[in-house]
């Protein structure tokens, strides 16, 4: 009887001869394509590693021009910002003098006005001081007037002052 961890000599003999001449098959028509397989496989290995390599430098170049860009879009929206806000200003600056301008304008108007007004008032209230002083003079030369003797002095006094004027004026 034989046991399995005391291998008989035949065992030994035909194992061997099984396992060289499958070694001798594999070297033969296997081992060949199969390192071939594993070369090729570390070729595409390695030129997958070395589009990465570049992929992720290109990536990379990219994103420094993203940030390029970036900045410029800021910088650019900093300027269009910057020339709003002095748009904005000279607009306010230019409808605040026109608002100026338009309220000297009417002041002026308003001041002309006012002394037009002020001149016309002026003359009607001589114009009503004459009436006055001629309605309360004339009531009293009237009642003045109203003995005849007196009349024909006054018409006499008022006649050689009005020569009198008369002459000093040629003169």
């Amino acid at each position: 009887m034989s046991s399995l961890f005391t291998p008989e000599l035949g065992i030994i003999f035909w194992h061997s001869v099984i396992f060289l001449s499958s070694l001798f098959v594999l070297g033969k028509y296997a081992w060949n394509p199969i390192l071939d397989a594993i070369e090729k496989q570390e070729k595409i290995n390695e030129s997958d590693i070395e589009k990465t390599k570049f992929l992720r430098q290109e990536i990379e170049v990219l994103n420094n021009k993203k940030g390029g860009i970036i900045f410029e879009a800021e910088k650019e929206r900093d300027s269009i910002l910057a020339k709003a806000r002095n748009t904005e200003k000279e607009l306010l600056e230019s409808a605040y003098n026109k608002s100026e301008e338009l309220r000297a304008s009417e002041l002026e108007k308003t001041r002309t006005e006012i002394s037009l007004l002020r001149e016309k008032a002026y003359k009607q209230w001589r114009k009503e001081l004459v009436d006055l002083t001629i309605n309360a003079t004339s009531k009293l030369l009237y009642k003045e007037l109203s003995r005849q003797g007196e009349h024909d002095a006054v018409i006499n006094r008022i006649v050689d002052s009005a020569q009198s004027d008369l002459g000093n004026k040629k003169t």
